[in-house]
């Protein structure tokens, strides 16, 4: 096998030279979309609307309030691991046509980028439930900056359009991995709330979810 093919590592020890082989790494490379970074700002930027904006978990060098447009934060992703299960789903947040849409922008230095896009690449593209684009998003200091954005397809068998029954329903049912659908709706309605962005719609769902939580069975 060649020094292409695989990596040698030698260690000595009281036995003599232990030689192990490892399996070539193999360079991925980014799309070609999310190579550069934004030539105004020098930064790759990245937009958020749900978990993702009281929960980044990753490097970034500024971030602001945003708003996007054309797209609408909505509970239509159905949650069979990290809020759910598959006999209880849950629900998480995607972005629909239609609208606006408040979150907040992260700005990524060139040198991050790489690690950053892969980290979000994996956290939000396990089951291609999303589609990675590259929006136009407008920041509180009014400029537009590209940012990659994660919309939900709705070719997908996770994608849902529930009433407000049953998505009170599912966010009181789900619980996963990573916690209770209740605790992540309430803590993204709590950020958004403390950003001053305001969402009618997920104000309505939380207003009834206390409601029902709250009342003695």
């Amino acid at each position: 096998m060649t020094d292409t093919q695989s990596k040698i590592s030698r260690e000595t020890s009281a036995g003599g030279t232990i030689v192990t082989s490892h399996p070539p790494e193999t360079k991925q490379h980014l799309p070609p979309t999310f190579q550069n970074p934004c030539p105004t700002s020098g930064l790759h930027w990245v937009f958020a609307y749900g978990s993702l904006i009281w929960k980044p978990d990753f490097p970034f060098a500024t971030s602001s309030r945003a708003q996007m447009p054309g797209y609408h934060r909505h509970l239509c992703i159905k949650s069979y691991d990290h809020r759910g299960t598959p006999s209880r789903p849950g629900l998480v947040f995607g972005l629909i046509p239609g609208g606006s849409c408040g979150g907040m922008i992260f700005g990524v230095k060139p040198k991050d980028w790489d690690g950053v896009y892969r980290k979000l690449h994996q956290r939000e593209m396990s089951r291609k439930v999303y589609t990675e684009k590259l929006v136009s998003v407008r920041a509180l200091n009014g400029k537009a900056y590209p940012s990659l954005a994660y919309l939900v397809r709705e070719d997908h068998d996770q994608y849902v359009l529930p009433d407000d029954e049953e998505t009170i329903t599912m966010i009181l049912q789900g619980a996963g991995k990573s916690g209770s659908c209740y605790d992540y709706v309430l803590n993204t309605h709590a950020c958004l709330k403390g950003l001053k962005i305001a969402d009618p719609y997920l104000d309505r769902l939380v207003l009834r979810l206390k409601s029902l939580h709250d009342t003695p069975s």
